[in-house]
């Protein structure tokens, strides 16, 4: 790990998000840790530790066939890819009749 990849207290930062994980196993599920490492750009080793961290925190699930772990997203695991804020989507009018606000964005997104 470099001086580079650490934030202003010293901690490490992680170069690759939980989201592009997720991303990669969405695309390619179920996906062996190989295909996810090579997807983000990172070594198998890393892959299959941040792969499990997520697996810890319930956002994927692995099963292993033969010698291989293939990785699937659990069922109630979203990824928001891209929300574009200029979309007419976001003119649309609630149930009451009354306009929707950047307030609202995240309770349509997330719940």
């Amino acid at each position: 790990m470099s001086g580079n990849n650490r934030d202003d207290r010293g901690h490490f930062q992680a170069e690759h998000t939980d989201r592009e994980y997720l991303a990669a196993v969405a695309e390619r599920e179920p996906a062996g840790t190989s295909e996810i490492a090579e997807a983000v750009g990172v070594t198998r080793q890393n892959a299959d530790r941040r792969l499990r961290r997520l697996e810890d925190q319930g956002k994927v699930s692995c099963k292993k066939i033969g010698t291989s772990l293939v990785w699937s997203l659990e069922e109630d695991t979203y990824i928001v890819q891209h929300v574009d804020p200029d979309d007419t989507f976001w003119e649309a009018e609630t149930y009451a009749g009354e306009e929707m606000s950047a307030e609202d964005i995240d309770d349509v997104l997330y719940s």
